[in-house]
């Protein structure tokens, strides 16, 4: 089954973005000879979603032109596209209409994620595919290997790439909470922890993440901003055991912040006499030197 198309850039989602669309040719490929990119870290749509696809393609075929690469024997490799090759499987459809470019690793790689934030929407994804989606845009931009007509045409019109839309704030969020152990990504994903907290946690190891939310659990304490940047606070100062967690989580260690000490040392006394020492070896020099003090008076 073939369609006769009339270019309408509005029917094309993210390609015309970064191709000259007006002087490329589209063509019927057989879908059998497309293959997956290797570089896409997100699912299929969900089976909801899925549908709508199927229903519109069987209404008006498919309307924009799946983007691919040539692959080796005579095959092809998908850059932007997934989901409408694989509901054009799921109608029957032996051909799809395609713009055949041939992209580098770099350039393909970046088109395929950043047309996920444009055509499938930021909100549709997880909270944990935003992070790993932003986090490879990110890392694809830093290697400086896009091709010079990709990052012209970015530089030229900021609306052209998908991450460009994004705010500042949002993008060092999400790539703070890419960070975060596997277990915490998922109770972000399932609405058991918040996304800020995620991002406190983010500061702290990966194995002390994982035995927070895992002593979190067992006491079936819910883990609050507080509690987070309580977490990040003594694991900075190397002081986070499990019977430390556990108090945080039960508040103790909140109620009890009045009763802790402080006090101000001169710089040349902190030079003299504890330069490159640990808190807790100042510390056993605190006690010593107030026992010899207080025993001896």
């Amino acid at each position: 089954m073939k369609f006769d198309f009339d270019i309408d850039k509005d029917l094309v989602e993210g390609i015309a973005d970064y191709n000259d669309f007006e002087n490329e040719k589209i063509c019927e490929i057989d879908i059998v000879k497309i293959l997956p990119s290797p570089f896409n870290p997100i699912p299929l749509y969900s089976e909801e979603k899925e549908k709508e696809m199927v229903e519109s393609i069987k209404l008006s075929g498919v309307r924009s032109p799946v983007l691919v690469r040539p692959a080796e024997n005579g095959f092809y490799e998908l850059v932007d596209g997934h989901n409408r090759v694989n509901c054009a499987k799921i109608i029957g459809l032996s051909t799809i209409p395609a713009i055949v470019k041939d992209y580098s690793d770099e350039d393909a790689k970046f088109i395929n994620l950043d047309a996920i934030i444009q055509q499938r929407g930021f909100e549709d994804l997880k909270p944990s595919q935003r992070a790993k989606v932003i986090h490879a845009l990110v890392e694809e931009v830093k290697k400086e290997k896009l091709s010079l007509n990709l990052r012209e045409k970015m530089e030229g019109d900021s609306e052209i790439a998908g991450i460009n839309n994004l705010k500042q704030s949002t993008k060092y969020m999400y790539l703070k909470f890419y960070k975060c152990c596997s277990e915490i990504k998922e109770a972000v994903d399932e609405g058991k922890l918040a996304l800020t907290v995620a991002t406190e946690l983010s500061e702290i190891e990966q194995e002390q993440q994982k035995n927070i939310w895992q002593i979190s659990q067992d006491m079936e304490k819910k883990i609050d901003a507080k509690a987070a940047k309580l977490f990040k606070e003594k694991a900075r100062q190397q002081e986070l055991t499990d019977e430390l967690i556990e108090d945080i989580l039960l508040g103790k260690k909140r109620r009890s912040r009045s009763n802790n000490m402080s006090i101000s040392v001169p710089a040349d006394y902190k030079i003299r006499y504890f330069e490159g020492k640990s808190k807790k070896e100042i510390e056993d020099i605190v006690i010593k030197a107030l026992t010899m003090y207080f025993t001896e008076t």
